[in-house]
């Protein structure tokens, strides 16, 4: 991506390893660590899939925003094992859909808040429980119901309510399929 989330985490205290399959985005990201005064802490590597960056190392965590929707998950949930160490976790935050009639009136709707791109496919309940499947373990939560309207909301206190709403109605679980996001960390004991 952009580098943003990786100069997060080095400026934390992370050792991060970045990879992205467009070089332009490994040099802003190299940029953005060096702006940040974390270059020390930041490895890069352009890479087309999972596998193929830093072939053979294993890592504590694993980190995703939005990437996985744009990959073939088929045997990845076996490739991201094998890429933890023992006790480590793979955790990731994706676009989800789980409603099909939600979906249909999101297709219907021309504003769209984030660009969309050719090769992605949304997520749903069934891909995660499928990517999970080698995983001892699995840890979700869920977010973003109503909050998609979010930028067209000129009022600060009127975005906070809805905010709030939009954890209250995540704490319902019937309601968890209407969630446009899903954080999850897959556990590798």
């Amino acid at each position: 991506g952009n580098g943003t989330d990786t100069s997060l985490m080095a400026r934390l205290g992370a050792h991060v390893c970045a990879y992205d399959i467009s070089p332009e985005a490994i040099k802003l990201t190299e940029k953005r660590a060096a702006a940040n005064g974390v270059s020390e802490q930041v490895r890069t590597e352009v890479a087309a899939e999972f596998h193929e960056a830093f072939a053979g190392e294993t890592f504590d965590i694993i980190v995703g925003f939005a990437a996985l929707h744009h990959l073939p998950l088929e045997g990845l949930g076996d490739r991201l094992l094998s890429r933890l160490n023992p006790g480590g976790v793979a955790v990731f935050q994706e676009p989800v859909v789980n409603s099909r009639g939600l979906a249909r009136l999101r297709q219907m709707i021309p504003i769209r808040v984030v660009e969309v791109t050719e090769d992605e496919e949304p997520m749903n309940d069934e891909s995660i429980a499928t990517l999970a499947q080698p995983f001892q373990r699995i840890e979700r939560r869920e977010f973003e119901c109503v909050s998609r309207i979010y930028p067209f909301i000129p009022y600060r206190f009127l975005r906070r309510a809805l905010f709030r709403l939009d954890r209250a109605l995540m704490h319902i679980k019937p309601l968890r399929r209407f969630a446009s996001v899903v954080c999850f960390g897959l556990h590798r004991d």
